[in-house]
């Protein structure tokens, strides 16, 4: 019995051993590929254009909500009220 549990002890730790080498490996070649994918220009160019799309149109969002925002509180108060006289 004592050494079936040692058997199935050592080849616990020899699977993790192993299993722990080969996902770092893999790990580590992900990372190395994310980071060059990223550095790659045509994807920093890509990048760039997001980024003053998003620039140029926040101050759009933000009056659209600014102004939408009054109606909504309106409607929902409205409804509110609604369904407090229902009870």
């Amino acid at each position: 019995m004592m050494r079936a549990l040692m058997l199935a002890a050592g080849a616990a730790a020899a699977g993790y051993v192993l299993g722990s080498k080969s996902g770092r490996g893999t790990y580590d070649k992900l990372v190395g590929q994310s980071a060059d994918l990223w550095h790659n220009p045509a994807v920093q160019d890509k990048v760039h254009e997001a980024s003053k799309v998003v620039k140029d149109t926040v101050p759009q969002v933000s009056k659209v909500v600014k102004d939408t925002v009054p109606h909504v509180q309106e409607t929902v108060g409205s409804l509110a009220k609604k369904a407090g006289h229902k009870h």
